[in-house]
């Protein structure tokens, strides 16, 4: 099984979801926390207010108590506001999108959750969620098989740097370095290929968001 393969498999995401509870959900380089605002469904889109409303849907600003309503068939829609001061905006200055539910550390599909947000200020980088390093490989031994020191918790940016300025070692079994990992020639080392945002937020598939590049025979069992 290739470690693509194994980052999808069950077992390796309730080792994600450990480690990440034992770090508090934060980055242990710079300290950022865990976005709420994680798994945009780009089959979705972000829309923009005359596209949704082209859906059915119906969006009210209530100025005097600074608030958005949200009908659909006559029913009133719950959504995520991302808005400050709602009551300031112009209909037309609104988008919308959707993101996927999370239960534990699993998205369940094809539950979403509505979001609307201010035109032109939705960070990027908030669609990522916190990533977790090895800090080695062993030859032969799954992403989930790894004990707690060997994994830290990193947000994206940290992540990149980390494999952007330090190779990872690859060991045998036996503990003997084998050899250790180059920048993916793919994304440069950055793991993400922004053209490619609407697939799986944009992780290269080359390097499976990593950045870096290692010999694949490692990972098979």
């Amino acid at each position: 099984m290739y470690y693509q393969e194994q980052l999808e498999q069950a077992k390796w995401k309730d080792r994600r979801h450990q480690i990440l509870e034992r770090d508090s959900f934060t980055c242990t380089n710079c300290k950022i926390k865990r976005s709420d605002f994680l798994g945009l469904n780009y089959k979705f889109g972000i829309m923009t207010y005359y596209e949704f409303v082209g859906l059915g849907y119906n969006v009210v600003i209530d100025s005097e108590n600074n608030l958005i309503e949200i009908m659909r068939d006559g029913n009133k829609v719950s959504f995520l506001d991302l808005i400050e001061d709602p009551g300031k905006l112009e209909l037309d200055q609104l988008s919308f999108a959707k993101k996927f539910k999370k239960s534990n550390s699993i998205f369940v599909f094809p539950s979403f959750e509505l979001i609307c947000f201010q035109t032109n200020t939705l960070d990027m980088n908030k669609y990522f969620d916190l990533n977790i390093h090895h800090k080695y490989y062993v030859k032969g031994r799954k992403a989930w098989e790894y004990d707690d020191d060997a994994l830290i918790t990193l947000c994206v940016d940290c992540h990149k740097l980390e494999h952007e300025s330090n190779s990872i070692p690859i060991f045998d079994k036996n503990n003997n370095i084998l050899s250790s990992t180059e920048i993916c020639d793919r994304c440069n080392g950055k793991g993400i290929l922004p053209e490619f945002k609407y697939n799986k937020n944009g992780v290269c598939f080359k390097c499976n968001g990593l950045g870096d590049l290692f010999d694949f025979e490692i990972c098979l069992y």
